[in-house]
């Protein structure tokens, strides 16, 4: 084994092994005869040789006004490497019980509060292959009508057969009383989807707005002159959202006719 590859194992830094080996051959260095035979900058240098000095490789001594660095003996290492050994195996011997105790601590984790806006077709497009991202089992939600008032024909298929292809799941409140276009993907309708309808004198909606996993997700309409998607990660707002769909699927809504 080489003193390069020797001093990489122990963990030193290409740059630090330049030092270390141009110390070797030129004991007694300063930093400016340093510089001047190797390529890093001084304040590289200077940088280097306090963690190398820190680290027990190097020694520095003032001469005059000057500071002089050479390396330490190297049979000292084998006390550092015993003290190392140690070390590691005491570690290693309390890994179980350290494992636990960061187990009790993050067993009720806060949950980050996010919002991401997207904007225009572009962002719409990419918040709604999010979902398909996702792999969510289940997707609830409420619309004013298909997916077709939020995105162009093509890519509303494009993301049904993705949907399709996951195995995912789709629950889905609608205003209108029957679908005027929907899918031409075969067995969506009758494998991936659960429809049912809800008067809009009883609630309007004029977003869609569809709740996978701990996201919420609110697209506005094609035709709006701004278009925009809204993506929300908070878990008590999003349980809220579940609360309502459920009493709606479960209570108010009625069966989509065909």
């Amino acid at each position: 084994m080489t003193p390069t590859e020797y001093l990489t194992k122990l963990g030193l830094s290409p740059k630090q092994i330049k030092i270390y080996l141009d110390l070797a051959r030129h004991p007694e260095s300063t930093v400016v005869e340093i510089s001047k035979r190797i390529s890093p900058p001084r304040s590289t240098i200077y940088l280097e040789l306090e963690r190398l000095i820190n680290l027990g490789f190097v020694i520095s001594k003032k001469v005059g006004k000057s500071t002089h660095y050479k390396i330490t003996d190297p049979k000292i290492m084998e006390l550092t490497l015993a003290n190392e050994a140690t070390k590691l195996e005491f570690l290693t011997s309390h890994l179980q019980s350290f494992s636990q105790s960061i187990q009790v601590l993050s067993i009720s984790p806060t949950p980050p509060k996010t919002i991401n806006i997207y904007k225009g077709q572009t962002g719409i497009k990419q918040l709604l292959w999010n979902i398909i991202l996702s792999r969510a089992k289940l997707v609830i939600g409420f619309s004013p009508g298909q997916l077709e008032h939020v995105t162009d024909r093509a890519f509303a298929e494009k993301w049904r057969a993705e949907f399709q292809n996951r195995h995912m799941h789709n629950q889905i409140i609608f205003n209108q009383p029957k679908p005027l276009i929907w899918s031409d993907i075969p067995g969506f309708l009758t494998e991936n989807v659960e429809a049912k309808t809800l008067d809009e004198n009883q609630i309007k909606f004029d977003r869609l707005t569809l709740i996978y996993n701990d996201v919420l997700t609110v697209c506005s309409l094609k035709d709006d002159s701004d278009q925009y998607g809204i993506e929300i990660r908070d878990k008590l707002l999003i349980n809220s959202y579940k609360q309502i769909f459920n009493f709606l699927w479960n209570h108010v809504a009625q069966e989509l006719k065909q």
